[in-house]
């Protein structure tokens, strides 16, 4: 992999808050409903007839009204969901096939459960909000310091640190070197963050998980609590001293790897690595057919995806380059919506930068690639001038340099085409194109409808004959940065490595954050294992999303438990029977079940840069910020728990 993400998804951004906010609020609002539910039913009353502290009378009647507009908004979308019961349960009865609830929500179901989600939290929240005017900062503080200095003594952190040195020393081992020189500082970076990853996270979550439980077990609990100290304090405590002496191991961490990976490099992994390209990326579409104007290809039946050439991972598709004249041509279209055409054309030159997958079906040339054509265009652009183009094209040519003459074409008609690259497999390669091009763009008329023009649009087509060109989304871009600056490059590859880092510091705080909840109410053991649980869950949360969603092979744990019995293979057809029926409502609860388990799955992939660092990407702030949105996002109900739990447990009345 050379200059290429595979990303299955974009990078959280700005516009990505609202709709995050309102699934937030809707999930959290779930577990928040039960909540209430348990405590309306189960909570204890003292002697003078009050639900533990009395509140004023005024946060009392706020209280009520949240948790009846929390039954009404859910009320009325079971009022809305009837209809789909009823023909379940009509369904079952008349022996016909039980028809699947759909998960899809109308715009007025979301509302509803917005709002019921939003009132639930708000009614839980409520009780720590009036003790939040309780908090002090000097007593935070000191907790923190305390926890800080308990680490310390515990030289659990040091043994473990220690550990890395061993790792660093494990390239001595890789003979990538010596194979393909390009992958030497990507190696150093995999072997960097395999070994500071699990040992920090290790260490964080056994010191958060046996903090409290060892403060209960020796008693030295009682010297705090007894204190004016609140007990919400002394989890902030916990999780603000612990979260400093990480992030301090982390900084020293990440300063030697990044010397260890910088050092001595090849010249031509330091030419591929030592970036942090700021990349534009398009919409990328296939097309079948189309007439020829020109070099343009116009029309054709449009595809979401190319040719399959058998390849297990089907990541990429694949265009041909002819395998003979009954097989229509298939291109590909990168339509770039948002380009910053202003800034593009004050610009000498504007780097596109590409990296294709090639599969050979003949021997081709010996010692060449896969050749390619690429075609860029912008709105102004009209078949009908084709031959106006042509003549020109043919006029400036040997009367001026190359590059100047595509930058008047590029300018005045709208297009810039480069007839033949050789692509060589898995590398970055990269076409120059002229700022005549965006300047033209920049004057381009806006339109709107399905069918209009983007402001740019490229396209490619392989004329290699017999040859397949592999390609996804991500593997052609334009350079926002400046690429031509390599010791401006250098040092940006210097911040991307520490923002990197920050990827790992949030994995820090989420095992943290979830260790010190845990611990309020379990043992150390118990509540390590559970966070080491729900991280290593969270690694594999496509395949449970897939369970949520019944898209995995086998269906759901009935049916998969039914196949097992009955012997029945995967691609089987299951018979109808009443079995099966039961089978199958069992799974549409489990699913829901599952759906419920995914709010509590932490997204642990958001957190990795690793890969963007180790491709020369650059990691934008915006993105920094937003997956620590979510961080703050998905710690926050841990955080209510951790204050229920610890409140309701009886260790020591404060005097």
């Amino acid at each position: 992999m050379f200059a290429a993400l595979s990303l299955e998804r974009d990078p959280a951004q700005i516009k990505d808050l609202v709709p995050g906010v309102q699934t937030w609020a809707m999930e959290v609002g779930v577990f928040a409903t039960v909540g209430l539910i348990c405590w309306l039913l189960f909570r204890r009353r003292s002697h003078r007839g009050q639900v533990g502290e009395p509140w004023p009378a005024a946060v009392r009647t706020f209280f009520t009204l949240l948790v009846l507009g929390t039954l009404f908004s859910y009320l009325a979308v079971g009022a809305l969901r009837l209809p789909s019961l009823i023909d379940v349960v009509k369904a079952y009865f008349r022996d016909k096939p039980i028809p699947e609830l759909s998960s899809t929500l109308s715009p007025a179901e979301r509302i509803l459960l917005t709002v019921a989600g939003g009132c639930a939290v708000l009614a839980v929240l409520l009780p720590l909000l009036v003790d939040v005017l309780r908090l002090r900062w000097r007593r935070i503080w000191a907790l923190a310091r305390l926890s800080f200095k308990e680490a310390i003594r515990s030289r659990v952190l040091w043994g473990f640190s220690a550990m890395l040195l061993l790792f660093l020393f494990g390239s001595w081992f890789i003979p990538y070197d010596e194979l393909k020189p390009e992958d030497q500082v990507r190696n150093y970076i995999t072997l960097v963050y395999w070994g500071m990853v699990p040992l920090l996270l290790f260490v964080a979550s056994l010191l958060a998980a046996s903090s409290i439980p060892t403060d209960v077990r020796l008693q030295t609990i009682h010297t705090v609590v007894t204190k004016p100290v609140e007990r919400f304090e002394l989890i902030l405590g916990r999780f603000l001293g612990y979260g400093v002496l990480m992030s301090l191991v982390l900084i020293v961490m990440t300063s030697v790897s990044l010397l260890y990976v910088i050092r001595s490099p090849h010249p031509a992994a330091a030419a591929e690595s030592f970036k942090a390209r700021d990349p534009l990326y398009g919409e990328l579409l296939f097309y079948e057919g189309g007439q020829r104007k020109g070099r343009v290809f116009e029309g054709g039946a449009k595809k979401a995806r190319g040719e399959n050439v058998g390849k297990e991972w089907d990541y990429r598709s694949y265009i041909s380059g002819g395998l003979g004249p009954q097989f229509p041509i298939v291109y590909a279209v990168w339509n770039f919506e948002s380009v910053p055409a202003a800034s593009f054309a004050g610009r000498d030159k504007v780097r596109c930068e590409f990296n294709f997958d090639i599969y050979r079906t003949t021997k081709g040339e010996e010692n060449k690639g896969v050749f390619c054509e690429f075609v860029f265009t912008t709105p102004n652009w009209s078949a009908e001038r084709v031959n106006e183009y042509e003549r020109e094209r043919d006029r400036l040519k040997g009367a001026v340099d190359s590059m100047t003459a595509a930058n008047q074409l590029a300018e005045k008609y709208g297009i810039f085409e480069f007839p033949s690259k050789e692509v060589v497999n898995f590398h970055t390669l990269y076409v120059d194109l002229p700022p005549g091009l965006f300047k033209n763009a920049a004057e381009a008329k806006p339109s709107k409808g399905p069918d209009a023009p983007p402001p740019l649009r490229a396209q490619v087509r392989c004329i290699s004959r017999t040859q397949f060109l592999g390609m996804a989304k991500y593997d052609l871009y334009l350079r926002q940065d400046q690429p031509d600056n390599e010791g401006v490059e250098r040092w940006l590859f210097y911040a991307n490595f520490y923002k990197s880092a920050s990827g790992l510091w949030l994995r820090l705080c989420l095992v943290i954050g979830i260790a010190v909840t845990l611990s309020t109410y379990l043992s150390a053991p118990i509540s390590w294992l559970a966070t080491i649980f729900l991280y290593m869950t969270g690694m594999v949360r496509e395949f449970v999303q897939s369970v949520a969603e019944g898209t995995n092979a086998g269906g759901g744990p009935a049916e998969a438990a039914f196949r097992l019995v009955s012997r029945t293979p995967l691609a089987g057809q299951l018979e109808d029977t009443v079995a099966t029926k039961v089978v199958s409502g069992s799974d549409v609860v489990n699913r829901w079940i599952f759906r419920r388990f995914m709010s509590v799955i932490p997204d642990v992939d958001r957190f990795d840069f690793t890969d963007k660092l180790r491709e020369g990407f650059n990691i934008s702030l915006t993105q920094c910020s937003m997956d620590g949105l979510y961080l703050v996002a998905y710690l926050l109900p841990w955080a209510v728990l951790a204050y229920y739990l610890l409140k309701s447990r009886e260790i020591a009345a404060p005097t």
